[in-house]
Parts: structure tokens; C-alpha cells; sequence
């Protein structure tokens, strides 16, 4: 699960993943000063976050301001709304 950092006034999402066998963050800006509506943007990239660990999603395309368009499936494409 993400959470919030405060950073130069700004809330950022942390998602932490395993890449070659180190563990790393990514910040992902959520636009917002006050941990309320950040907390709620939190939810959004929450999701997004599962999509990615269950490799449905690139990690890239984890974001709050444009969300993925398309979810990649075995033989599918879905599109998000």
C-alpha cells in the first residue's frame, strides 16, 4: 500500500516495489497541500498501485493526474473510465 509523504510543501504517494532484488520508492505527485484531499487522492493510486503488482500496468504509468487509459489482461485490453 502507498502513503503519504509531505515534501516542499506537497503531499507525494510512496509506492515501494522490489526491483532486481533491492527494494526502491517511487514518489508520485498527488498536486496537493493539505493531507485531507491528498488522503483522498491516496485512494486513486492505491489502486493503480494493485493493478501494477498484479501486472496489469507498468509502474510508469502509475499516476495521479492521468491515470492509465488501458489495463493490459492474458488476451485482453481494458479500458478504464
Amino acid at each position: 500500500m502507498a502513503s503519504l509523504k509531505l515534501k516542499r510543501q506537497k503531499y507525494y504517494a510512496v509506492i515501494s516495489y522490489k526491483n532486481e532484488g533491492k527494494f526502491k520508492q517511487k514518489l508520485v505527485p498527488l498536486y496537493y497541500s493539505q493531507k485531507a484531499r491528498a488522503e483522498i487522492a491516496l485512494l486513486e493510486i492505491n489502486k493503480q498501485e494493485q493493478l501494477y503488482k498484479n501486472g496489469q500496468i507498468t509502474l510508469d504509468q502509475v499516476s495521479y493526474k492521468k491515470p492509465p487509459k488501458t489495463v493490459l489482461g492474458e488476451h485482453e485490453i481494458y479500458y478504464l473510465k
